[in-house]
């Protein structure tokens, strides 16, 4: 098994288990990630001051902060790769906080914040709407939550390790097996000659 459990949830993530990854701050991140869609748009005479004073009034009604948590299960995650692959990779999604946990000996959960922002042509020049940015970022029509957690998914798997630890279990259930086989041919041997030299004994009694 590989992936066992893969979900959103519309809030930052609220546990601080586990190791941080990967950090970058939300607010910042929000702010230059709109700065850069706006350059070379009428909107970028938007001044800087502006856009922090209208997305604090923003933020106190609709976090932009969503979070994915994704359960591993018998799989090694390569941490270094799944970073490289995201981070950067859109234009109106960006990872502020990536954390893994384990959860027990064969399962680690993996925690991805991350801020978003859909682009509007009137008025204030953001949407809050989840939806709205998926549809503008790849173009996603039927279910863009759905498609974006199928594509998630897929950068996912492209990311994990050679199952190491059912590997070397496997090792050893073999090896296990080779030494009860060797031990029972060594006692089918042990049998064979002492049945044959009590027969002879028999034989010169």
């Amino acid at each position: 098994m590989s992936i066992v459990e893969i979900n959103l949830y519309h809030t930052s993530s609220s546990s601080n288990e586990g190791i941080v990854l990967y950090y970058k701050n939300a607010k910042e991140t929000l702010l230059s990630m709109s700065e850069r869609l706006l350059i070379g748009e009428i909107q970028k005479s938007y001044k800087r001051e502006e856009l922090i004073r209208d997305f604090e009034i923003l933020l106190e009604f609709s976090p932009l902060t969503k979070h994915i948590e994704v359960v591993l299960e018998y799989s090694k995650l390569d941490e270094q790769r799944i970073i490289r692959e995201l981070i950067d990779k859109y234009k109106r999604i960006k990872w502020t906080c990536i954390r893994v946990e384990k959860m027990n000996e064969i399962q680690k959960k993996y925690h991805f914040d991350f801020v978003y922002i859909a682009k509007k042509k009137e008025g204030f020049p953001f949407s809050t709407s989840l939806k709205e940015c998926l549809e503008q970022e790849f173009k996603f029509e039927y279910d863009p939550i759905s498609e974006f957690i199928t594509l998630f998914r897929q950068v996912m798997v492209s990311c994990l390790k050679e199952d190491i630890d059912r590997s070397i279990k496997t090792l050893d259930n073999n090896a296990e097996r080779e030494n009860f086989f060797t031990n029972s041919k060594q006692m089918i041997r042990y049998d064979f000659l002492y049945s044959k030299s009590t027969e002879s004994i028999k034989k010169v009694a």
